[in-house]
């Protein structure tokens, strides 16, 4: 099956399709934690610093006025 790939996409990719690489997911975490995580497997998780996502909405607020404040 490789040999219709070039790189990670299809040979004859088309435009406006997703493209999804396989996942091996082959460990979960237990319910609890899964819950508190907002997903069963680790491999999907992000490391999340507190005000990280004011700032991109704030980025984004003001992305049309010429860029952002610092």
């Amino acid at each position: 099956m490789m040999q219709n790939y070039q790189g990670n996409f299809p040979k004859n990719a088309m435009f406006g399709h997703a493209y999804v690489m396989d996942q091996i997911l082959n460990k979960t975490f237990s319910p609890e934690e899964a819950l508190k995580r907002g997903t069963v497997f680790p491999e999907l998780t992000t490391s999340y610093a507190p005000g990280d996502s004011m700032r991109e909405i704030e980025f984004l607020r003001n992305y049309g006025r010429g860029g952002h404040n610092q």
